[in-house]
């Protein structure tokens, strides 16, 4: 099946503030450790403790004698006997973090409290914990100490993970899954295994939620497959797997889709089975090779004989086609030791494509793999396969390497659909298709309605043609890319293909065209717009079906 389509292509807890906020705290634990001493007491009024501040004093007094020395002597009250000595630095840290509290522009608020967090972590985590259980029961600062609670938790982690998680029943239970979904995912961003077994250890059904979808969504995010082996093999035999089955058959594949889909196949529930089968489906969808660089496994080297390739014969621009309609070097340069000039050189030439097919042979064995897996769970009867590429790939014909261009081979690309019940095997088609027509399709062969929606669906459904390889429904196929300000807007019937090069919006007399006859001509070595007047114009009235390119606003 021919295939065209285009590719075009974000006093610590701060004496100041403590005063003002928790001053019934000060004041009570002054008069019950210190009830005497006017020195120390005189500044510190119950006339400024606010109903908040008084709530909190019995917080903290509550905890008895020994909570109350804690707080005073860990959070830097200057010394008794010499009320003018210097702050220690434990209190400059509680004054700072009180001024944060205090702050009224979130976006500030939540920038210092960041700061705090992190040199807390690595001075004085205990004093961290006791700040914020000191204020846990003001709703003035919940969100803040949100956040405070989860940089504390981040930063903690990454100083010392073991002390982090040592932390965690001693954080306030309202703070307890904001500090805990941190330490989580700077857990399992190292080792994603062992975090989740911790989370599953967890006794609060709802913390190990938080915390398994937290770890989760980092081990997706991060692609690594040592990451996703280890986390997988964790919750998929714990008896949280089936709740995170579909991300389990989304995910695993990554690192190693044969265990993945055994997993899959041993799920007893019908209707859990058969999501997660749609989910791993979903994830084997696109293969990257043999994309840019060439890398594959030796093996897939060993198969191939460089000296067996036959190189491009005509690799010249086509003759009198406009100068901006080719190209030199491309993203093939961005890859060392390319150059515009070694890729003219015979060797790097048959090196590359000896790459090239080696990482074709490789996907190729890739999907083998999914193949076999169908058949082996008989799922081979229900299931749609389609193969594609979203471009073609220039081999070196008229010079140029990979695509960005409107000739054949950067747009003409496979397309092979197994549909049970509708093709049949070794079956081809020869008449012209777009990508646009795999949406319609699959509907179809699904036995869904046609798509319809807002926008044009421009696709048409190919059923005729698997069930009929000899049928026609299209006269041309539409493609386009662009050079610059000029819009390359092109059709491919079966004998021709036209390109119109021209800015968006200009009159057609400025038009430039090219024209190329595959049955006399099949490898584009001559433009052919000043010679076939008919069959330019032919073409022209073709395209003249599709919009106009718009402008870019």
């Amino acid at each position: 099946m021919n295939a065209t389509g285009s590719h075009q292509e974000s006093a610590r807890p701060g004496l100041m503030i403590f005063l003002v906020a928790m001053i019934g705290v000060a004041t009570a634990v002054l008069f019950i450790f210190k009830s005497g001493s006017d020195s120390s007491s005189s500044h510190m009024t119950k006339g400024n403790a606010s109903g908040e501040g008084q709530e909190e004093t019995a917080n903290v007094a509550g905890g008895g004698a020994d909570a109350g020395l804690r707080l005073i002597g860990q959070s830097g009250q200057r010394n008794s006997t010499d009320p003018d000595a210097e702050p220690s630095t434990i209190t400059r840290l509680g004054d700072s973090f009180e001024k944060a509290l205090q702050t009224t522009i979130a976006v500030d608020r939540d920038r210092a409290l960041s700061q705090l967090a992190v040199t807390f972590a690595s001075a004085d985590p205990e004093s961290a914990v006791e700040l914020m259980h000191a204020h846990a029961r003001n709703r003035r600062f919940t969100g803040a100490l949100a956040h405070f609670s989860q940089a504390f938790g981040r930063a903690l982690a990454a100083h010392d993970l073991g002390t982090a998680q040592a932390y965690l029943d001693e954080i306030p239970a309202s703070l307890k899954a904001h500090y805990s979904i941190a330490v989580g995912k700077h857990w399992a961003s190292q080792d994603a295994g062992a975090a989740t077994q911790w989370a599953l250890q967890r006794t609060d059904p709802e913390l190990q939620s938080h915390l398994l979808s937290a770890i989760s969504g980092v081990v997706e995010q991060s692609s690594s497959p040592l990451l996703i082996d280890a986390w997988a093999g964790a919750l998929s035999q714990s008896p949280y797997g089936l709740e995170y089955s579909d991300q389990l058959s989304r995910v695993w594949p990554i690192s190693n889709a044969d265990a993945a889909m055994e997993w899959v196949g041993s799920i007893a529930d019908p209707q859990r089975r058969s999501s997660a089968y749609h989910s791993f489906a979903e994830s084997m969808a696109g293969f990257v090779k043999p994309h840019l660089p060439f890398t594959a496994p030796e093996t897939y080297w060993d198969r191939h004989d460089p000296n067996a390739f036959s190189l491009m014969q005509d690799q010249r621009d086509p003759e009198q086609a406009p100068g901006f309609a080719g190209k030199r070097g491309g993203e093939m340069v961005n890859y060392a030791p390319l150059t515009i000039q070694n890729l003219k050189e015979p060797t790097m030439q048959r090196k590359l494509l000896h790459g090239y097919y080696a990482a074709a042979s490789f996907v190729d064995a890739q999907i083998g793999k999914v193949l076999d897996a169908l058949d082996r769970l008989d799922l081979a009867d229900d299931t749609i396969v389609v193969l594609w590429g979203d471009h073609g790939w220039h081999l070196g014909d008229h010079g140029y390497w990979t695509k960005h261009t409107n000739y054949e081979q950067a747009n003409r690309i496979p397309i092979i659909i197994r549909a049970p019940q509708h093709t049949k095997a070794g079956t081809v088609s020869h008449q012209l298709v777009e990508t646009v027509d795999l949406y319609p399709t699959l509907a179809a062969l699904a036995g869904l309605p046609a798509p319809s929606g807002p926008q044009p669906i421009d696709g048409i459904n190919l059923l005729p043609i698997l069930e009929h390889p000899d049928r026609t429904l299209r006269d041309h196929a539409y493609h386009c890319y662009p050079r610059g300000q000029r819009m390359g807007r092109a059709i491919r019937t079966d004998r021709y293909r036209l390109v119109e090069w021209k800015r968006p919006g200009a009159a057609d007399a400025t038009a430039v065209y090219e024209l190329y006859d595959y049955l006399e001509d099949p490898h584009e070595t001559r433009n052919l717009a000043q010679h076939r007047p008919e069959a330019l114009m032919s073409m022209r009235s073709i395209l003249a079906r599709h919009p106009e390119a718009r402008p870019r606003q």
